[in-house]
């Protein structure tokens, strides 16, 4: 049995294990990244699209909250998802944007 760190990401991944997803597939997992304002949003998604991710930028009416999505297939891997954590994190810093967790699409939610 796998364990991970405890932290939200292990734990999220510890509930992942135990629903007996596939760790061993890629998967698409969409990154969230806050932006304090559409400029800083924009500006992010140039930054994060010229490290080769791909992104794309929307408004919550409901919360009033710009966010960066970005887009990667990926192993469920606890080193990776951390890994393009801190890169988008240091891509949005400049523009008073920060790294706000992940998602992974499972095939039953297709």
């Amino acid at each position: 049995m796998t364990t991970f760190p405890q932290d939200e990401d292990g734990l999220v991944l510890q509930e992942l294990a135990d629903e007996g997803v596939d760790f061993n597939v890629l998967h698409d997992i969409d990154f969230f990244v806050g932006a304090p304002s559409e400029k800083a949003a924009n500006d992010i998604k140039a930054a994060i699209e010229e490290a080769d991710f791909s992104a794309e930028v929307a408004f919550d009416e409901e919360v009033n909250d710009w966010t960066v999505f970005v887009y990667v297939s990926a192993h469920l891997d606890y080193d990776i998802l951390k890994e393009i954590q801190e890169t988008l994190d240091a891509l949005a810093k400049p523009y008073d944007g920060f790294s706000d967790g992940w998602a992974v699409l499972l095939p039953e939610q297709e």
